[in-house]
């Protein structure tokens, strides 16, 4: 029975690998390749070509911009509701627990158009504040890097939130009563305590915000305004039959 089973395992996890290498190595290693292709030889000059051209630096700067005040408006949301609904008790905090996961559900499109048909200039909301305060026009425009992060906060901080209350949960709090007995304040425990256990939850929330916001292209693509990201200079790239700067 044991050595029959242990097959089984062996096969689920050959069939596991054999996924991976096909759905995430061989298309990345493939990309990575071509990018060294240019006019059938092999060089760099693709590589040459994106650092020595203003639009591609422009759209890398902005992408990692974006990505880290992501990471930041993400953490700032995500980590305060991870402490509220896993420490706390209070009415129908199930419910609220179960929408503060919600995000993690919708595909990003969706969360782009939800916000087109809430806080567009022809939003439910901004036309409802507008007649509110009797203004001529409507009171905001959700475009430019501001609406991006506004999206990506929105869309990403369910990683923040789930990544710590994963941490909150596996946390021994004996080591935070230990230091509060001690005579550490407060902020002290917090800052020297709490938060370096909870260290490999925030780097990893902040690594998966960072990437997926490097790779977001619906928000950028309808709320940015003119603002140059790398998934839209690829998708340019591609459009204008420039193949081998898509591919770097």
């Amino acid at each position: 029975m044991k050595p029959k089973r242990e097959r089984s395992t062996f096969v689920l996890h050959l069939g596991i690998l054999g996924l991976l290498l096909w759905l995430v190595l061989y298309p990345n290693l493939y990309v990575l390749i071509q990018s060294f292709n240019r006019a059938g030889n092999w060089s760099f000059a693709n590589y040459r070509e994106f650092f020595s051209n203003a639009s591609p630096l422009e759209a890398l700067r902005n992408s990692i911009l974006i990505s880290v005040g992501s990471v930041l408006l993400s953490a700032a949301v995500g980590i305060p509701l991870a402490f509220i609904f896993n420490l706390y008790n209070f009415p129908a905090k199930k419910i609220f627990a179960a929408l503060a996961s919600l995000p993690v559900l919708l595909p990003p499109l969706v969360g782009v158009i939800s916000f087109m048909f809430l806080y567009g200039e022809s939003g439910v909301f901004t036309r409802s504040l507008q007649y509110w305060l009797g203004l001529k026009e409507p009171p905001f425009s959700l475009k430019g890097v501001g609406a991006i992060l506004f999206v990506h906060a929105y869309s990403m901080y369910v990683y923040f939130y789930l990544f710590v209350s994963a941490g909150l949960k596996r946390m021994d709090f004996s080591l935070v009563e230990a230091s509060l007995s001690l005579g550490a304040s407060k902020v002290r425990t917090f800052l020297s305590v709490t938060l370096r256990l909870l260290t490999p939850a925030l780097i990893g929330a902040s690594l998966l915000t960072f990437m997926t916001s490097m790779a977001s292209f619906s928000a950028p693509y309808i709320f940015g305004g003119g603002v140059r990201v790398l998934a839209l200079q690829i998708f340019n790239s591609k459009l204008n039959g420039d193949i081998e700067m898509a591919l770097v």
